[in-house]
């Protein structure tokens, strides 16, 4: 139940849910609220009914229109996906091993996906099958594409280049007639070393004996580490240190910026220019942020110095751990004055509004009552000056009279053309959604991306507004805080509402105007927890969709409902913004983590990589689906005894960054079928399972394959094992049991699979599949799935052929 105290003269609100004789789950009612899933005979979904993303009150599984329906070819690979308006992706061109060939749609450029050494040419995939390039995305092109009525998209090409262990080589973006490319070196233990920039800059890496980064040649060395591993202190340039401390339950305490005259760890206090100081409650809920900022060291200041401007900001919380209040008073500097404070309110379903403050003034996005929002559909449909807000029938914002005009979107829910005071924006996409084109009132920007989907460029017309070098220092949820220059120099500084809105350097909000660099221009589009803020509306743009601060919430309906979880009633709101609580969650996808296995010689051995790691949401099913198998503590993950007790270690995790890549390609360039339900954690594994572009890596600990397990006593040996993780006493799932009974597999069956089959990694599962073609004696292939770090055998599987997203290894 949730607001079981009717908060702010709401009413209690419970949420049912139903589910199938598969235990699928079919309903969620929440009082006027219901959302509804229907499923073919195979168990896919084929038809998702949310209020934010239909058309009136349609339901699965009856409706044919105004809700998103989904089609599945006989091998069961996702055809197309249409949404509410009645706007189709369909992918096509599937290969022997089920992955897509080419993906087009309304709005959409016609995308090609060429795989093993095949590169992308003329609307085509040319070249070689083969070498190290093989089971791996190495080119796709989206067409130029220019119809009536809908935004210009430019010829955008990428190709991609592995090692031998898959680890990327080379990679090239083209885009409006230019080409990026990028070069990669590794080292031993997959760590990358250098990286070559179009621009034919180098950047190197080293690393110390952990594999932490410990020097960033010619820009950062000085890395220090907590034991947790967090980072502890960094220099950056010659005149320029940042340091963090963490409690024992690893929330950061404390961030510093400031200029040494010797190493980092001899900066004294009077040294430091920024500070930020922390307090938290246990449940990581954050309730008191000190900021100190002193004057500049250039000019010199008076001497002597006046004491630092210093604020503190206090944060309260209502029963659900939504923000509820904030205020801001000045602890020294100034002549008193410039204290302020806000509170907000929200429903049952998690829609926002701020109903009282004291101190500055509202933008005019801003809800500031209940009534300003349509509850059946979770939609701010009125300003607070009772302007009306549009929406389509997907569930994005198509015109706000504040914020931006009026917007257009494509059939994947991405922003294509913005109009906004006179001004026509147009942006273009790759084929994995990523945004590399805009077009504002005629001012070119492109951005490229580098093997890793990381943005590593931004390229824009003009004179830049920012010459030379720039340090960015960040905060605990990555939000620009500061910025210096080569000199060590603070040139600007920003400070946040807790949604994201810059606060003004004036007098009105702390006495900010008495330090210059909160005033003055930052040079850089990143801000809050990093991601760009567009100058004309103030939108943020988080990659899957943008988010506005003034409102609190994103602009358009979260993609698949992907943050959605049972467990937990408040995050069925496809617009709300880190579940109400923007100080200690991070949005779209939250915090990741790297998980890995430990070797008989005590090193960690199959980490997730940067591109595999999973979010906080796959982290807690991670640890919910090895509930009795294994335990984690402390970073480290241990097999369970059969009493009970902690076993040996078998690997470790730790929380590592704000995932925000945009799930939709990996299971578009892997085959995954992403159409299963978005409240199952294997929907949710297989849209965030191992990338195509980042080569093997292993969920070191059969993620998702949960099931009570059982004892059967089978084998293995070194013949038998083909891997290290097999050793020892197999165990089977009950899942397996059962399957092995309905399919006719024996034991001895399973060893020669094991033993004689062909290996592969499922990143999807965590598991090793075991496929031995022709196995049966009918010639129907049999396959074995088994979970390395558990030595669990998880599924049997009789005929069919081998799913797209298993990697040969």
């Amino acid at each position: 139940m949730e607001n079981p105290g009717g908060l702010f003269g709401q009413p209690a609100l419970t949420t049912n849910y139903t589910y199938d004789a598969a235990d699928r789950l079919t309903t969620v009612n929440q009082g006027e609220q219901q959302r509804s899933y229907g499923y073919d005979g195979l168990g896919r979904l084929t038809c998702a009914s949310n209020p934010e993303s239909r058309t009136g009150g349609n339901a699965c599984p009856g409706s044919e229109s105004g809700v998103d329906r989904y089609v599945y070819d006989l091998a069961g690979n996702l055809l197309s996906k249409t949404d509410a308006r009645g706007w189709a992706v369909q992918y096509s061109l599937h290969d022997v091993l089920n992955r897509p060939g080419q993906k087009q749609g309304t709005s959409l450029p016609l995308t090609r996906y060429c795989y093993d050494g095949m590169t992308y040419s003329g609307g085509n995939c040319v070249g070689v099958e083969g070498g190290y390039n093989r089971g791996r995305l190495t080119g796709m092109g989206s067409a130029a594409m220019s119809a009536g009525g809908l935004p210009e998209s430019p010829l955008i090409v990428r190709q991609w280049t592995y090692d031998q262990r898959g680890l990327p080589l080379t990679s090239s973006q083209l885009t409006s007639g230019t080409t990026f490319t990028f070069a990669y070196t590794h080292n031993r233990d997959a760590a990358l070393v250098s990286q070559t920039y179009p621009s034919g800059r180098v950047v190197q890496y080293s690393h110390d004996v952990a594999g932490r980064v410990n020097s960033v040649a010619g820009f950062a060395n000085e890395f220090g580490y907590h034991a947790a591993g967090a980072l502890r202190q960094m220099r950056a340039g010659k005149t320029r240190c940042e340091t963090s401390e963490v409690n024992d339950r690893l929330q950061v305490t404390a961030m510093r910026l400031g200029r040494p005259n010797g190493s980092c760890a001899s900066v004294v206090d009077v040294e430091w220019q920024i500070g930020l100081a922390y307090g938290g409650a246990n449940n990581g809920n954050v309730l008191q942020q000190t900021i100190t900022a002193r004057l500049p060291w250039w000019p010199p200041p008076p001497d002597p110095q006046p004491a630092p401007l210093q604020l503190v900001q206090n944060y309260a919380y209502d029963g659900l751990n939504r923000l509820n209040f904030v205020s801001e008073s000045v602890l020294s500097g100034g002549s008193g004055g410039g204290a302020w404070w806000r509170t907000w309110n929200h429903d049952q379903w998690g829609n926002g509004w701020i109903p009282t403050l004291d101190g500055g003034a509202l933008d005019g996005a801003t809800a500031t009552a209940a009534s300003q929002y349509n509850t059946t559909k979770n939609q701010q449909v009125q300003t607070a000056g009772g302007l009306p807000i549009q929406y389509d029938a997907a569930g994005n914002m198509t015109a706000h009279p504040v914020l931006g005009g009026t917007m257009l979107y494509n059939a994947e829910q991405k922003l294509v053309r913005r109009h906004h005071a006179g001004v026509t924006a147009d942006f273009a996409y790759d084929g994995e959604g990523r945004r590399v084109r805009k077009i504002d009132g005629g001012v070119w920007t492109t951005y490229v991306y580098d093997a890793y989907g990381k943005l590593a460029a931004e390229y824009t017309q003009g004179t830049p507004a920012v010459l030379g070098t720039r340090y960015v220092t960040v905060d605990w949820l990555g939000s620009t805080r500061a910025t210096t220059d080569a000199a060590g120099r603070v040139v600007s500084r920003r400070d946040y509402f807790p949604y994201g809105e810059a606060i003004a350097g004036t007098n009105v909000y702390g006495n900010r105007h008495l330090v210059p660099s909160y005033a003055a221009a930052q040079g850089l589009s990143q801000m809050f927890t990093g991601k760009e803020r567009e100058g004309q509306t103030g939108l943020d743009y988080f990659g899957a969709r943008y988010f506005s601060g003034a409102q609190g919430r994103f602009t358009s309906a979260d993609p698949e409902n992907a943050n959605a979880m049972v467990s937990d009633p408040q995050s069925w709101n496809m617009y709300a913004y880190g579940r109400n609580n923007p100080l200690s969650y991070v949005d779209p996808d939250g915090l990741a983590y790297r998980v890995c296995q430990v070797g008989q010689n005590g090193k960690e051995a199959n980490c997730t990589t940067q591109k595999s790691e999973l979010s906080d949401k796959q982290f807690e099913q991670f640890k919910k689906d090895n509930k009795g198998s294994l335990t984690f503590a402390g970073g480290k993950v241990y097999a369970v005894n059969e009493d009970g007790s902690r076993g040996a270690q078998t690997g470790t995790y730790k929380q590592t960054d704000v995932d925000i890549d945009n799930p939709a390609f990996g299971a578009v360039a892997q085959g995954i079928r992403a159409a299963s339900p978005a409240t199952d954690p294997r929907f949710i594994a297989g849209f965030y399972g191992a990338s195509a572009l980042g080569g093997l890596a292993l969920y070191g600990g059969g993620a998702f394959a949960g099931g009570q397990l059982t004892t059967l006593g089978l084998q293995t040996s070194a013949a038998t094992e083909g891997s290290t993780a097999l050793a020892g006493t197999l165990n089977f799932s009950k899942h397996a049991v059962q399957r092995m009974a309905e399919r006719g597999f024996t034991r001895d069956m399973i060893q020669v699979t094991i033993k004689n089959g062909t290996r592969y990694w499922d990143p999807k599962n965590g598991t090793f599949n075991y496929v031995l073609r022709g196995g049966f004696a009918s010639g129907k292939n049999a396959l074995v799935g088994v979970n390395p770090v558990t030595n669990t055998v998880t599924t049997v599987i009789k005929g069919g052929g081998i799913p797209a997203r298993l990697i040969p290894f």
